[in-house]
């Protein structure tokens, strides 16, 4: 007789900090599945310096769903340098006794690098952005990376990311064993649909929404590639811009100042919108009020926003590197994202095309890689089963 082997868990809650980023809301997804799953016979965590318990970790995700920022002092303390590096000692100090007693649990690490654990250790490694554009991070953080990662990597017992394109840099950098590494792409919420122009109505009056937009849903920082973005909407037609104003959605992150000299010039002339943070369960609304998506990262391990645009049936323009023709296939207009005379030249001919949600171009790319959070739960789940046996 076959009997299902009982997984308990220990899991770095520390993504789930609000305002969440794309690793925040792929940990909190997977996490309330899991929570829900009879084969996981417990799960605990560290939230920083606080330890978790199950019904703990229930309340931290209600408070996280109703949570749009956080003011606490470590998200301010944290950015000064040497911060960051004596606070990850402390942890590994107060959790060390908890962790000790826990060793039979697989120890889920959400966040890159984990803390000391004698029992079975699976890694999760987005992207190595840290390695391409250094600049882009605290420098706190690449020198953590860079002299902790490989160690990591060697010591768990299996690596999890989050697309192909990511699996082969992993592998190439510090070569990894290729059975080592576990694709787990984030899923789409199922709120990810086409809506008609009447269930529109309520969140064109919430937001200060117009008929026709463009929109970006990204975390305000350069990696984001903003500038070039915000370069090429102003190297539209007048008459475009104000036809198309542009929606930003999003909150500030590392090295925000440096584009509101682009911003402020094109709010006051009224073809900019800032909404910031919006509560996720408006995204989807705000998705299909948009005449089209522009997501023009410099570096994506996967690229959430790509796969809730193509779901919602909006016409999407992207970057043609990293994994963004991973994710978006053939439902999607690509431009090199460090050009803005290709951004400029991807709008003009998704706003010329009579078939924009299937560019003619895209033709010859695969179909969008595209699933659901219960896949991506279904999946970790039988990583958790491998790893315990």
């Amino acid at each position: 007789m076959n009997t299902k082997t009982a997984i308990s868990l220990v899991i770095n809650l520390s993504p789930l900090r609000p305002p969440l980023t794309g690793i925040g809301h792929y940990t909190r997804e997977i996490l309330v599945r899991l929570l829900q799953d009879p084969s996981i016979s417990d799960i605990q965590g560290f939230y920083y310096h606080r330890w978790l318990q199950k019904e703990d970790i229930l309340n931290l995700l209600n408070t996280v769903s109703a949570s749009g920022s956080t003011s606490s002092l470590l998200a301010k303390w944290i950015k000064f340098p040497g911060v960051r590096s004596a606070y990850r000692k402390s942890l590994h100090w107060i959790h060390r006794r908890k962790m000790a007693s826990l060793r039979e649990y697989i120890y889920w690490e959400t966040n890159y690098l984990p803390l000391y654990f004698e029992g079975k250790t699976i890694v999760t490694i987005y992207d190595l952005s840290y390695i391409h554009y250094p600049q882009f991070h605290p420098l706190d953080r690449v020198n953590a990376l860079r002299s902790g990662l490989e160690k990591a990597l060697r010591n768990s017992k299996s690596v999890l990311t989050i697309s192909r394109f990511s699996h082969d840099e992993i592998q190439s950098v510090f070569t990894v064993p290729h059975e080592k590494i576990a694709i787990i792409p984030p899923g789409t919420s199922e709120q990810f649909h086409p809506r008609s122009e009447n269930e529109l109505i309520g969140i064109r009056q919430k937001y200060p929404l117009p008929t026709n937009y463009f929109l970006s849903v990204a975390t305000i920082e350069p990696r984001k590639n903003l500038k070039n973005i915000l370069q090429a909407y102003t190297r539209l037609e007048p008459q475009i811009r104000q036809n198309f104003p542009l929606v930003l959605v999003g909150t500030p992150g590392w090295l925000s100042d440096d584009l509101e000299p682009l911003i402020t010039p094109l709010e006051q002339e009224k073809v900019l919108i800032r909404l910031g943070y919006i509560p996720q369960e408006d995204l989807p609304l705000v998705y299909n009020g948009a005449s089209a998506l522009l997501y023009l990262s410099l570096y994506e391990g996967y690229g959430m926003p790509v796969a809730e645009a193509i779901q919602s049936s909006i016409p999407v323009i992207t970057s043609s590197l990293s994994s963004m023709p991973e994710v978006g296939g053939n439902r999607a207009w690509y431009a090199d994202p460090s050009s803005v005379d290709s951004i400029v030249s991807a709008i003009r001919a998704m706003m010329a095309s009579s078939t924009p949600l299937t560019p003619p171009s895209s033709a010859h790319c695969a179909l969008p890689h595209i699933q659901t959070w219960d896949d991506s739960t279904r999946q970790l789940r039988e990583l958790f089963a491998q790893v315990a046996r």
